[in-house]
């Protein structure tokens, strides 16, 4: 029994590890993008504009259209701040990487998945993908992100879990659940997920949407209550599901 609780209390460190190891990615990712984009505007010629689409933002502050989407852009942030920022930017990449690599790893986990708990499972992923979709896709529209872009994110996140599941079809044949090795990759490669989603989770959603949302802290009381209540209420609904899984 102790040694079944010491091998538990391995699966947080692993967590830990995934959210530190995100946390530096996204740090050297900015510095090395700022770094490049001074490198460039120094070079750049002084021509009396920004050169990253100064000129395209000064047209479409006169005619009022959002500059990366056009004027049928209909985002909760105003146009006048939906300028591109390398923190959202770097953000909804490292968001994308480890969302996909989670893909992957349910797909692959569906995929050597037999019996009565192959439709549980099933369920349970086609809720839990259908949500990191919205969650990817009104992170993508948010940080200024083209449209070309924007879509291929979505199309990239949209056919990870296939893949997964594919592999899982693959190997299912030659694949042992209960060997030894198995689970303990099984059991990092899950602790790693789980530590990307939550830093995922905290810092590229939930803060920049919920807690330092200008446009969420200037609406009205009972629309913000409400705003929480349906986060609070979007996690239970899946911590319900994931211990029905």
């Amino acid at each position: 029994m102790t040694c079944q609780h010491a091998d538990e209390a391995w699966a947080y460190l692993f967590v830990v590890i995934a959210v530190l190891f995100m946390q530096l990615a996204e740090y050297l990712i900015e510095q090395a993008y700022a770094h490049l984009m001074k490198k460039d505007a120094v070079e750049e010629p002084a021509t009396g504009h920004i050169s990253s689409g100064g000129a395209g933002e000064s047209q479409d502050e006169e005619t009022g259209a959002c500059p990366h989407h056009g004027a049928g852009c209909q985002t909760l942030l105003k146009w006048e701040n939906h300028q591109v920022d390398i923190s959202q930017v770097v953000g909804i990449y490292l968001m994308e990487a480890g969302i996909v690599f989670h893909s992957v790893l349910i797909g692959l986990t569906l995929g050597v998945t037999a019996g009565s708990a192959f439709t549980t499972l099933l369920i349970a992923i086609c809720f839990h993908q259908l949500f990191e979709g919205f969650a990817i896709g009104s992170a993508a529209v948010n940080s200024g992100l083209t449209i070309m872009k924007s879509v291929l994110l979505g199309l990239i996140y949209s056919i990870t879990t296939p893949v997964g599941i594919a592999v899982g079809i693959g190997v299912r044949e030659s694949f042992n659940e209960n060997a030894q090795r198995t689970l303990l990759v099984e059991g990092i490669f899950d602790a790693l997920s789980s530590g990307i989603l939550i830093y995922v989770v905290l810092v590229e959603l939930m803060s920049p949407m919920m807690t330092q949302s200008k446009w969420l802290c200037a609406q009205r009381w009972w629309l913000q209550v409400l705003s929480f209540a349906a986060l609070y209420g979007g996690a239970a609904a899946m911590a319900v599901i994931g211990k029905w899984a």
